[in-house]
């Protein structure tokens, strides 16, 4: 969906509206898929959820720092996804838990770099 979504965005030539709305359109239909096989997301599945739909609105008093802010939001509420799914012990631990430490780790690497001034794209 998400791959077909890109591809229509780059021939119509509208930078990331569409893909992004499919990504939603799809994070909607999972959650209906967990509501359906579950019986529910649980509390903090429920405030994941909600700090998702209010994200967008949460980061853009950044201004300029808007979309790193939406970055660092999406990758805590995909470490608080995590806990609640090792909580729910509904998927194995180990799988879980690298899923939930990833955003984490993104971030501190992230941080690390900006300190020591390192650049991806510089030469050595």
């Amino acid at each position: 969906m998400t791959i077909a979504s890109a591809r229509s965005a780059l021939s119509v030539g509208r930078d990331a509206v569409l893909p992004a709305a499919v990504g939603f359109a799809a994070f909607a239909v999972g959650l209906s898929g967990i509501r359906r096989r579950h019986g529910g997301l649980g509390t903090l599945g429920r405030v994941a959820f909600w700090w998702f739909v209010a994200s967008p609105f949460l980061s853009a008093r950044f201004l300029y720092g808007a979309p790193f802010a939406l970055a660092v939001e999406w990758l805590l509420i995909m470490s608080l996804l995590g806990v609640g799914m090792i909580r729910a012990r509904v998927l194995p631990v180990p799988a879980v838990a690298m899923f939930t430490m990833s955003p984490l780790v993104a971030i501190a690497v992230a941080f690390a770099m900006s300190v020591l001034h390192l650049d991806a794209g510089e030469g050595s």
